[in-house]
């Protein structure tokens, strides 16, 4: 969704496209997601009401949600003892998850892993402050070579960059193969 709406001002701005083109282009992009959606319904015969607003509902209860918010207090008290260097990958932590997955395996929720949901204290957690600072440096630069020097192949790439750097919020995509294959790719 980030990705979309910056997509306008860089689209009127550099691909000199004009309001009526742009709109075109949402419009368009609306009847995808739309599209995509009503297929989700269809395959899965779930007709209940709105997929995706079900997906963001109740995300203090729901066990994703919940497993997400369970990890903070330990990443925090970990980063806050080594946040300069970091522990190095493969470094574990224990949290309560509500995930039904976990909680048949590991009684009572209890879970050991290497694996975080929050992809920036992750890689700070990992890799300490001074390599996450070098990954940001990083992806800035990515981003003003290509608004230096636009291109619609660039933009698209940017464009992608970006999606990643929203979901890696709630998501550990920058440090996983996907994630640092995308960022070779970008800066290239």
């Amino acid at each position: 969704l980030l990705a979309v709406i910056i997509f306008a001002p860089l689209a009127f701005i550099y691909l000199k496209l004009n309001i009526k083109k742009i709109l075109l282009t949402f419009l368009i992009l609306i009847a995808f997601v739309w599209s995509q959606t009503f297929l989700l319904q269809l395959i899965t015969f779930n007709f209940e009401g709105n997929v995706v607003s079900k997906r963001f509902a109740n995300l203090q209860t729901e066990a994703a949600g919940l497993s997400r918010l369970n990890q903070l207090q330990p990443l925090t008290d970990a980063l806050l003892q080594k946040p300069a260097f970091g522990y190095g990958f493969g470094k574990e932590l224990t949290y309560i998850s509500t995930d039904p997955r976990i909680v048949e395996r590991y009684p009572g929720g209890v879970y050991t892993t290497y694996a975080f949901e929050w992809g920036y204290l992750d890689i700070w957690l990992k890799l300490g402050l001074f390599c996450l600072a070098a990954y940001i440096y990083l992806i800035v630069f990515i981003i003003f070579r290509t608004i230096k020097n636009p291109q619609t192949l660039r933009l698209g790439i940017l464009l992608g960059l970006i999606a990643i750097l929203a979901t890696n919020i709630f998501s550990p995509y920058l440090n996983h193969p996907l994630g640092i294959g995308y960022i070779l790719l970008a800066v290239a």
